[in-house]
């Protein structure tokens, strides 16, 4: 997993550079084939004090899957950790997606049976009326 820092219009100390380095350090655990991991910080002149700071993560797959993720706050560090929260719920979604795909993957007369035989009188009766409707 590759790991790229961006800030823009601010600086990226050693000790958010720390922190972020923290906070992704478990993606791989949940998402085995990670090729790049994509965290851009940036500062924001706004007139409200609490979207000044803007954290967004993107996270890309050997497979081609993207994710992405972007929280505004009044502290870089709250807006770190509300983009790592909601990029984790994307992964147990998208993970969960992969489960149901894989479990349903699977042979389908298994779980259905065989079907069911038709009787004859049914096959030979004549097609009438199903329904009426009156206007």
């Amino acid at each position: 997993m590759e790991l790229q820092i961006n800030g823009h219009n601010l600086s990226v100390t050693t000790r958010i550079q720390n922190y972020v380095e923290k906070k992704t350090a478990r993606f791989d655990r949940y998402m085995p084939n990670l090729s790049d991991v994509r965290v851009d910080l940036s500062e924001q002149k706004a007139r409200s004090s609490s979207q000044r700071q803007i954290a967004q993560i993107t996270i890309r797959d050997k497979r081609g899957t993207i994710l992405r993720a972007e929280e505004q706050s009044n502290d870089l560090f709250a807006a770190i950790d509300g983009v790592t929260d909601k990029i984790y719920r994307q992964i147990s979604r998208y993970r969960g997606k992969k489960r149901r795909k894989w479990r349903n993957s699977g042979n389908q007369d298994e779980f259905l049976g065989e079907p069911l035989p038709i009787d004859e009188d049914e096959e030979n009766a004549e097609q009438g009326i199903v329904r009426y409707k009156q206007f």
